[in-house]
């Protein structure tokens, strides 16, 4: 997919896609951490951190290329690159809740 990706237009249409998903599968799994409580969630939303900030970063650079070699385009590539760093205080802000619920949550043996 990474090879099919030629023209601006392409990599313009899926950096917006990869910085929703990101946003929406983020906001999923704080979703079912505050639901089910239950601890495993939070080591694979640490791995999913891991893994959208090397997807995000990719097409930040492709974006910052485009940016330097296209002028004409430079206003899309600008709003592109605002979605993409809007993921990261979003993800601070998911990151603080959710050690905030980790925090207040009672152990209880039974």
């Amino acid at each position: 997919m990474i090879a099919d990706l030629k023209t601006f237009k392409e990599v313009n249409a899926v950096s917006r896609k990869v910085a929703l998903f990101s946003f929406l599968t983020g906001t999923m799994i704080l979703a079912l951490y505050f639901f089910s409580h239950y601890h495993g969630v939070i080591y694979f939303g640490l791995f999913f951190i891991t893994v959208a900030f090397i997807g995000n970063s990719f097409f930040t650079v492709l974006l910052m290329n485009y940016f330097i070699k296209e002028k004409v385009h430079r206003r899309a590539i600008l709003f592109s690159l605002f979605l993409i760093f809007l993921n990261v205080p979003i993800g601070f802000f998911y990151l603080d809740l959710g050690f905030e619920i980790y925090n207040h949550i009672e152990i209880i043996n039974e």
